[in-house]
């Protein structure tokens, strides 16, 4: 078991589900592992786990360095428990607290065991993740178990960026997947960034990692070495005083914008790179914009020069709204596509299916599900600053929602139609995507009148079910 999957895991638990998954994998190990015996009638386990060593993890085998990880991840995963449920409440208990320490020490002193019994390990790939688990550990200990107002800042930062490096550098090779890394940074980076000195751009992350790796302090770490011998090749990004402050240009109907941070700019560039064929890539252009409106975000909170920020645009408070409502505003027509592909694939669905009321009924409840899904984003799009006080950008989002709603068997849905389509003086210069209003919107209409009286006769039949029922 690779110690990403144990890792990825972690921030999912309920209640103590997985802390009950994790003993019962730990029982069919022991009995693998010969750890337990069998007495008679009666089922005694003799705990074997302090006499292990290198010599049986070499010789007898390997699952015991797995045991040894499951071992560390239990208590772990009563941690996590215990700080989600302090997140909920507020702040943790001081039975909670004492809790919270013991069991992420005691994790320590296990992770440091299969530091040891996997001393021999001769794959470097094993070793580099169980040092790589270890030092992961021992960051969640000092940072959430040691009960001290100052922390060790220099031993975090260091071990989370070995960590990372390890991370990347597996990615790269193609190791461990993107999910997997992707899931662990995003848990600890915050963490890195406020340890190492209050980090902000990706350069300087990245340069930051490649510090930890080449410094003399680390010289002799086993993990660098690993991470060393077998093609890391991590590099730093050279960026000069003007790179880091450069700006990125957002021209947005009558919204002039600037990007000041490198990596909101770097994820959003990234995602509206992607133009989506297949549902799987709705999920990739949204993970990216999705990354960017949290890095937005966070920019926004945590950005203490202020001064410097001003110097580089006029009004950066209205700056970083409109930026704000930009990502969100495509976040939302990624979604409304996503949503529009999905109800073409079932309304062909709709169209080959035969004529059992039953299993079309189900089809209906999938696609009216999407109407209002679609019905939803654009009421979000609309409440949007800068949207709502565009009277041609709404009038075009309203009649694209009075669609959805005509498709959603809404009473006077053809009246609302005609109206506002007569309203509307121009629809000379279309401002939504063309998929959308164009291609999608109009068919819909052709949709509705081929298909209303059938979809109307099934809503009835399936109220005359309940009023039978």
């Amino acid at each position: 078991m690779e110690f990403g999957q144990v890792l990825v895991a972690k921030g999912s638990y309920s209640d103590f589900a997985y802390h009950a998954k994790l003993n019962k994998k730990l029982q069919h190990l022991r009995s693998r592992c010969h750890l337990v015996t069998k007495d008679t009638k009666k089922y005694s386990s003799k705990n074997k786990y302090g006499e292990i060593n290198s010599e049986d993890y070499d010789n007898k085998t390997k699952l015991i360095g797995v045991l040894i990880l499951l071992h560390a991840e239990r208590d772990l995963a009563l941690a996590e428990t215990l700080k989600l449920r302090a997140r909920q409440r507020g702040k943790l208990k001081k039975s909670e607290e004492k809790v919270l320490s013991t069991r992420l020490k005691k994790a320590c002193k296990t992770a440091d065991k299969l530091v040891n019994v996997t001393q021999n390990e001769q794959q470097w790939i094993t070793r580099a993740q169980y040092l790589a688990f270890a030092k992961l550990v021992h960051s969640e200990y000092l940072i959430n178990g040691k009960r001290f107002k100052r922390k060790d800042n220099a031993k975090i930062s260091n071990n989370l960026a070995l960590v990372f490096a390890a991370l990347e550098h597996l990615k790269n090779l193609s190791l461990l997947s993107e999910e997997v890394v992707d899931n662990i940074v995003n848990k600890y980076q915050y963490s890195l960034k406020q340890y190492a000195g209050n980090l902000i751009t990706t350069p300087e992350i990245n340069n930051f990692i490649v510090e930890r790796v080449q410094s003399d302090e680390n010289k002799d770490d086993e993990l660098v070495k690993l991470l060393l011998d077998n093609g890391f090749n991590m590099k730093k990004i050279t960026t000069s005083t003007e790179d880091q402050k450069a700006t990125t240009n957002i021209n947005w109907r009558s919204f002039n914008a600037k990007i000041i941070d490198a990596e909101v700019a770097q994820f959003l560039e990234q995602g509206l790179s992607i133009h989506p064929t297949q549902i799987t890539q709705y999920t990739q252009r949204l993970s990216k914009l999705e990354k960017a409106l949290d890095r937005h975000e966070f920019f926004i909170a945590n950005h203490d020069d202020q001064d410097d920020i001003d110097e580089m645009v006029e009004n950066s408070s209205e700056n970083n709204q409109i930026i704000l409502a930009y990502i969100k505003y495509n976040i939302l027509l990624t979604s409304i596509s996503r949503e529009r592909d999905l109800f073409t694939h079932l309304w062909n669905q709709w169209l080959k299916l035969n004529t059992s009321l039953p299993s079309k009924l189900t089809k209906y409840k999938e696609m009216e599900r999407i109407v209002k899904n679609l019905t939803k984003y654009l009421s979000d799009i609309m409440e949007l600053p800068g949207v709502y006080s565009d009277d041609e950008l709404l009038s075009q989002l309203d009649l694209c929602k009075l669609y959805m709603e005509a498709l959603a068997l809404y009473v006077d849905a053809y009246r609302r139609l005609e109206n506002k389509l007569s309203e509307i003086e121009s629809l000379d210069e279309i401002l939504l995507p063309a998929n959308l209003f164009i291609e999608f919107c109009p068919k819909l209409t052709k949709r509705i009148e081929n298909g209303g009286n059938s979809v109307i006769t099934l809503a009835e039949y399936e109220k005359e079910i309940m009023v039978a029922a």
